[in-house]
């Protein structure tokens, strides 16, 4: 197919979303390739080194578990300095037991006040950030992030009311 058919074909039609991961470096329909390595460290899914990190809800999915559970999957990014977002997903089951989880989410986004007086309202979600600790799950013979736990403080950080800003000498 020409270039020109596939452009009348592409225009005007909605672009999908959640492609913005595969960067803005557009290449032509017919353009020559190169043979380049996959780079891990372009990876939207690559391995992180378990421990804590900030992160940004970019979507909720509801659905149900194979036991009929209601349970929403929040794709989280988590923001790597020097290095591309990882992407990596938490279900969210909503039973008795698995409360402990969604409440330590709403905490962490600071929507807990909000879900504990009117519901957990899953609009407000998308957007928020919070910290989580990430382990690693291996799952047939390949390890994946998981996340462990999310992190929320329980008191206001301290501050010193008197102290004066540190100055620099040139």
């Amino acid at each position: 197919m020409d270039t020109k058919a596939i452009e009348s074909q592409v225009n005007g039609q909605n672009t999908a979303q959640g492609f913005d991961q595969f960067g803005s470096d557009s290449i032509g329909w017919n353009a020559k390739l190169e043979d380049v390595p996959e780079d891990q460290s372009h990876s939207l899914y690559r391995l992180l080194p378990e421990g804590d990190y900030d992160f940004t809800i970019e979507d909720v999915n509801y659905g149900r578990t194979k036991t009929g559970n209601n349970m929403v999957t929040v794709k989280l990014i988590i923001k790597v300095p020097g290095e591309n977002d990882v992407h990596v997903d938490d279900r969210l089951i909503f039973t008795v037991k698995a409360q402990w989880k969604l409440v330590s989410f709403f905490k962490s986004i600071g929507l807990f006040e909000e879900a504990q007086t009117s519901g957990m309202n899953w609009d407000h979600v998308p957007d928020r950030s919070g910290r989580l600790t990430l382990k690693h799950r291996v799952y047939n013979e390949k390890t994946y992030n998981q996340v462990a736990k999310y992190l929320f403080t329980t008191t206001p950080a301290v501050t010193k009311p008197n102290q004066q800003p540190a100055t620099v000498e040139w």
